[in-house]
């Protein structure tokens, strides 16, 4: 599994434990991009792309979203690696690039973490 997936589902832990959640209006948003946008893939994108029959990365993704996570994937990202749009998994939105949903989020009040 990739390491941004981790740092996120860190995040999101600590803050359960201390009681704050989407309830109490914590609110996360994980960008994927370079690297980290194979994740995004549904399993039958992964298996056309890397040759396994599941995508690793989608119980933890699926586990993030029930969480309140919202996950975004960069379109540019996966015209970059020839992936294509039907192959995202149903949970992760597509947005335009990862620098405009990163500077979006960031003027809704949303703090940058950058994770690589």
């Amino acid at each position: 599994m990739l390491e941004p997936l981790f740092k996120a589902a860190r995040i999101a832990n600590l803050y359960a434990q201390a009681g704050v959640g989407p309830k109490q209006g914590m609110q996360l948003a994980l960008v994927l991009h370079g690297d980290a946008t194979k994740a995004a893939l549904s399993n039958t994108g992964y298996q056309q792309h890397f040759g396994q029959e599941k995508n690793p990365n989608l119980p933890l993704i699926q586990q993030l979203t029930q969480a309140g996570v919202k996950v975004f994937v960069c379109g540019q990202a996966l015209a970059h690696h020839k992936y294509a749009l039907e192959k995202v998994t149903s949970s992760v939105t597509v947005t335009d690039s990862a620098a405009s949903v990163n500077v979006n989020k960031q003027l809704d009040g949303f703090a940058y973490l950058p994770f690589h």
